[in-house]
């Protein structure tokens, strides 16, 4: 995870790197990034991934939440909940059938606050086809949101299992 020391943004956007990089987010990853900052520096900070899902023959378009962090010092503000909510929205108007990612066990209630809900049997596996990545090896919790009608008709098809996406190896949301 990130150091106590984010990466500044200069006047021209650009980004100075000091002593850290951003954790498994880099540019080529097409994500994009939601972020508050204050004069400069990065407070919190979202990625949003994407990817093609096939639940039951279906396919959808599904987005994800990924380096999602507030920086040291300026936690318990809600900070981290405007950049979350920021991100949903963004999700919300992409295009995308339906967010999925997930999160500590801990962090559950602050997601589902937001308005996602935790699949508690359904657990995602990432990586690729040769090295998959599950989510249940690291007893992580799964939430969904669905935003189309598309992937309201395939609510049902969510049960109990692996979800799988093929996002890179070592990848997960």
């Amino acid at each position: 995870m990130v150091q106590a020391e984010w990466p500044p943004i200069s006047s021209s956007g650009e980004v100075s790197f000091r002593d850290t990089e951003w954790p498994l987010c880099r540019p080529a990853d097409g994500l994009v990034s939601v972020a508050l900052l204050e004069q400069g520096l990065v407070l919190s900070h979202a990625a949003v991934p994407r990817a093609d899902a096939v639940i039951h023959h279906k396919k959808l378009t599904a987005c994800g939440i990924s380096c999602m962090i507030t920086r040291m010092g300026y936690r318990d503000r809600g900070y981290g909940a405007m950049v979350f909510k920021a991100a949903g929205k963004f999700m919300e108007t992409s295009g995308a059938d339906l967010g999925i990612f997930t999160c500590d066990q801990a962090l559950r209630h602050f997601y589902e606050r937001a308005g996602w809900h935790a699949a508690l049997d359904i657990y995602l596996v990432g990586g690729t086809k040769e090295k998959p990545f599950s989510s249940a090896e690291m007893g992580k919790l799964t939430l969904l949101r669905f935003f189309t009608d598309r992937a309201e008709e395939a609510r049902a098809d969510f049960t109990a299992g692996p979800m799988f996406l093929e996002l890179g190896e070592g990848k997960l949301w």
